[in-house]
């Protein structure tokens, strides 16, 4: 019997989440260890630049975080004084919430991924969750973090 071994991702920020989704699409088992996946990093957000928002429409996942992104119209250099030194018109550059964008993209997660409460270290190689205990390795094929 040939058994489908699975995918760990350590980190389930969106780095972590874009794989799992990516796994799924080829139909792969993955685990996600984060203990505080989606919630862990509140009130942090970035910009998606002109390659992300292509990235993110070549991938599919556009669709799911547009409505959470605001466009951003205009870029403002100011100096010490908030005084502007110079403004840009700008295009297809968005902001969004980190949590947001998360949520946002979860939705899309099958029961093929599992999320697992842990903090994972790594050690001589070997993973071990936050009570020391070793992780059975051999069930993943790959593991990414």
């Amino acid at each position: 019997m040939n058994i489908k071994k699975k995918i760990a991702i350590i980190g389930g920020g969106v780095s972590g989440l874009l794989s799992a989704l990516e796994f799924q699409k080829r139909d792969r088992l993955v685990d996600i260890f984060d203990p505080d996946l989606i919630t862990g990093n509140n009130g942090f957000g970035f910009l998606l630049m002109p390659n992300g928002v292509s990235g993110l429409k070549k991938l599919g996942y556009w669709n799911d975080v547009v409505n959470d992104a605001t466009a951003v119209k205009t870029i403002q250099i100011l100096n010490d004084k908030n005084e502007i030194l110079s403004e840009k018109k700008v295009e297809n550059i968005y902001g969004i919430n980190r949590t947001a964008f998360l949520e946002s993209l979860s939705k899309q997660l099958s029961t093929q991924v599992q999320r697992i409460p842990e903090k994972i270290t790594f050690q001589n190689l070997q993973l071990s969750d936050s009570n020391q205990h070793q992780l059975d390795t051999e069930s993943y094929e790959w593991i990414l973090g």
